[in-house]
């Protein structure tokens, strides 16, 4: 945010803007000069209010006005966590306004990563005649019915770290944890809400650290 003048500095500026005439003194004295400083911090108020709305504007960095970004985008939703942090609650709506959806497993792995995780998918085929080999181990993913070509297993590589985080867009000091560490039933919910809808996620979490 931009820094704000001194005290002195509106004083002088509202001098400035006073009419001209008998009635209002040209050089001032220290009874107008006291009156001048009086009324110029609430000048730097306002003005430091609609600095402030800069700020408000950009989901980013918003924090007075968070519940209205929630509001107009009918958040928290079922994929919000209950006790979500402030940090978290404007992740969720920077993520929402961001959102271009997709079906790939390019697009559901950056899905995880900015929420905070690294996973990898696995697709199954069936194995099939006259298009697998023969005489060759199975590959764990060429095993099962011909409906598991409607199966997806997304690994977990590990559970989400969020620490606190200083500045402008950062945590609230009293508000939240300076390390919170989860589980990824928020992944859980997005990828189940997102996935196409014949198929079916197995979640696996036997290899997250």
């Amino acid at each position: 945010m931009t820094a704000l003048r001194t005290i002195e500095a509106y004083a002088e500026a509202l001098a400035k803007l006073l009419p001209r005439g008998r009635a209002w003194p040209e050089g001032g004295g220290r009874v107008w000069a006291r009156l001048m400083l009086a009324l110029a911090p609430e000048l730097r108020r306002v003005d430091a209010r609609a600095l402030k709305l800069l700020d408000e504007a950009d989901p980013r960095t918003c924090a007075e006005t968070l519940p209205d970004w929630e509001r107009v985008l009918g958040l928290p939703d079922p994929c919000t966590p209950g006790d979500a942090t402030f940090s978290e609650r404007r992740d969720a709506v920077v993520a929402l306004l961001r959102f271009a959806g997709g079906a790939s497993i390019v697009y559901f792995v950056s899905l995880a990563d900015r929420l905070g995780y690294a996973i990898e998918i696995t697709e199954y085929r069936p194995f099939a005649c006259a298009r697998s080999s023969c005489g060759h181990q199975a590959e764990p993913r060429r095993i099962g019915s011909p409906t598991m070509r409607f199966v997806w297993t997304v690994a977990l590589a590990n559970r989400r770290l969020r620490y606190f985080q200083v500045g402008i867009g950062g945590s609230q000091t009293g508000i939240d944890p300076h390390l919170k560490i989860e589980r990824a039933t928020d992944l859980e919910c997005l990828i189940a809400r997102l996935k196409p809808a014949h198929t079916v996620v197995v979640f696996d979490y036997s290899n997250a650290a």
